[in-house]
């Protein structure tokens, strides 16, 4: 299975994911704001970045990911939110 066919499965499982979070986060805990810059992948490479947030006022959660190349041309993007009750 290759890089981007593992990264895409995982993104497409996301709904499997929201479910962990929601049993596994049952209180919301704060996490704090980190300066991480983005880096370029290896020549001829691809880099999958991903980020999660939530829950907002009404409970959603977001998700968003971003494939881009080594001459850091967006590739590929997703967004997913989904309400957890």
């Amino acid at each position: 299975m290759t890089c981007f066919t593992t990264a895409l499965n995982s993104i497409l499982n996301f709904n499997n994911v929201s479910v962990l979070l929601d049993h596994t986060c049952s209180s919301p805990t704060q996490v704090p704001i980190s300066n991480v810059k983005w880096s370029t992948p290896i020549n001829g490479g691809y880099k999958l970045n991903a980020d999660v947030a939530g829950p907002d006022n009404e409970g959603r959660w977001g998700m968003a990911d971003i494939v881009r190349d080594s001459d850091e041309y967006v590739v590929g993007v997703y967004h997913y939110s989904q309400i957890l009750t």
